[in-house]
């Protein structure tokens, strides 16, 4: 069996194929909703927070005294990482989403007015939506995962 396009055919084909891609670009950006928003906010104060938490534990296992100024400035720190905005928030893949799909998230992250601790301002994460238990935080990704998420 051979198959050929030319003339109108290929002309028709080429323009079902732009519009159903032109279609899936606009269709698949999407703002995150504000529970999945809540779910990467407390993971990133958690991330961000980590060493201190940890510093601080280790200290109270070993029995040391903590200076109250060293408690109070990780106190602080910690209660910093909590103020958590977001910029700039895109998401692609929010129709399969929806659905148990894949969805990439693109955020870019301000900790307490600034930049955050790590100086990684824009991160990109693979979320999923589960009818029953809402939104589910996967793995982090990349720029590609994030620019080649069409279908």
């Amino acid at each position: 069996m051979e198959f050929k396009l030319n003339g109108p055919s290929a002309v028709l084909a080429l323009a079902a194929l732009g519009a159903f891609t032109a279609y899936r670009l606009f269709a698949m950006q999407s703002e995150l909703s504000t529970d999945g928003l809540e779910l990467l906010k407390t993971s990133l104060s958690t991330e961000y927070s980590r060493s201190d938490v940890d510093a601080m534990a280790q200290k109270f296992q070993n029995g040391e005294v903590v200076a109250a100024a060293e408690a109070v400035e990780r106190t602080d720190r910690i209660e910093g990482f909590t103020q958590i905005e977001f910029a700039e928030v895109d998401a692609r893949g929010m129709w399969e989403g929806r659905q148990g799909g894949d969805v990439i998230v693109k955020v870019q992250i301000a900790v307490n007015g600034g930049p955050p601790p790590d100086g990684d301002a824009v991160r990109y994460y693979r979320m999923r939506y589960r009818p029953l238990t809402g939104w589910q935080l996967g793995t982090r990704t990349s720029a590609l995962s994030y620019w080649l998420k069409l279908f």
